[in-house]
């Protein structure tokens, strides 16, 4: 753990001063451990804000999918990967209909390189690729990224399984890698055509076939 944390830190210092991202503003280590000390987002994640809410209209899913195509880009940029994008490790300065803005957090699981093979995160945000082991880079984010827009507008999972997301037995993995393959169904949806040819692209099951970052923020 004191490890992850280190590295963690690491981390955070390199991103300090971008504004996509949930603030460092000061931490180390001493014979008690390990403290880190950020900015406070006093609108919680958006997780607990989508849980309250349900799903949201497409001008504030627009702005705040935006936000996190910042701090994706600032990702970029640094050659970090995530490496568990979802929307308990989004963070809102303050409640979006009060102008909060959503910014990265968590980077636990954060590694500076431009590709990786390791399976670690969350199984539901996973891109195919990531679930098979396969190589996966900065596209597996923009992937998690069309997953959560989804989510935001949809107030539910494009890939959901019966059983809990957290869930890492073989057969629940197998069966979202299975689902994740097929594509998002639009069938019955009342998003606008716009916004379902951007999630599509983000959640194509073929890394080549994939929406760029540059061509998401268009």
């Amino acid at each position: 753990l004191a490890s992850c944390l280190r590295h963690e830190l690491q981390i955070l210092r390199a991103l300090a001063k971008y504004p996509a991202v949930v603030r460092y503003i000061d931490g180390g280590e001493n014979e008690k451990g390990i403290c880190i000390f950020q900015e406070y987002c006093g609108g919680g994640d958006l997780e607990h804000f989508l849980r309250k809410t349900g799903r949201i209209d497409e001008a504030l899913a627009r702005r705040l999918f935006a936000q996190l195509l910042d701090g994706l880009e600032v990702l970029q940029q640094e050659g970090i990967l995530h490496r568990d994008l979802k929307p308990a490790n989004l963070l809102l300065t303050a409640l979006p209909e009060q102008g909060g803005v959503l910014k990265l957090g968590d980077f636990g699981f954060a590694i500076r390189a431009p590709s990786s093979v390791e399976v670690i995160g969350t199984p539901i945000y996973m891109a195919p690729e990531r679930l098979t082991q396969a190589r996966y880079d900065g596209s597996a984010e923009l992937w998690a990224a069309g997953v959560i827009l989804y989510e935001m507008l949809e107030g539910k999972h494009p890939f959901a399984l019966p059983q809990s997301g957290e869930q890492l037995l073989q057969d629940s993995v197998l069966s979202l890698y299975r689902r994740s393959r097929e594509g998002v169904n639009f069938a019955d949806s009342e998003l606008s055509l716009e916004v379902q040819d951007l999630i599509a692209g983000l959640t194509a099951p073929m890394v080549e076939e994939r929406l760029s970052l540059p061509d998401s923020k268009a």
